[in-house]
C-alpha cells in the first residue's frame, strides 16, 4: 500500500507525519522510538525494541555495577 506523505517543518528539521492507522499496525504511540532502516529502494520502519537493545545491555551493567552509588543518590 503506497502513500503520498509531505514533507513538512519541524522546527529546524524536515519530517513526515505517518497516518494514524500505520502508527497502529507498527504497535506505536506517542514517546515510543522507531528504528529506520535505508534499503534498496526506500526505507523500513520499525518499532525498537529497548528490552533488547545494546543500550539497553549496556545500562543494566553499568546499574548493576554502581548499585549502591545509584541508592545512595536515589535517597539523597
Amino acid at each position: 500500500m503506497a502513500r503520498e506523505l509531505e514533507i513538512i517543518t519541524i522546527g529546524d528539521s524536515l519530517g513526515i507525519a505517518l497516518p494514524r492507522d500505520v502508527l497502529q499496525r507498527l504497535g506505536v504511540e506517542i514517546g515510543d522510538t522507531l528504528s529506520i532502516t535505508v534499503v534498496s529502494g526506500g526505507i523500513h520502519l520499525s518499532r525498537c525494541d529497548f528490552e533488547d537493545s545494546e543500550v539497553m545491555k549496556d545500562g543494566r551493567r553499568v546499574m548493576r555495577e554502581n548499585r549502591e552509588v545509584l541508592k545512595r543518590l536515589a535517597d539523597s
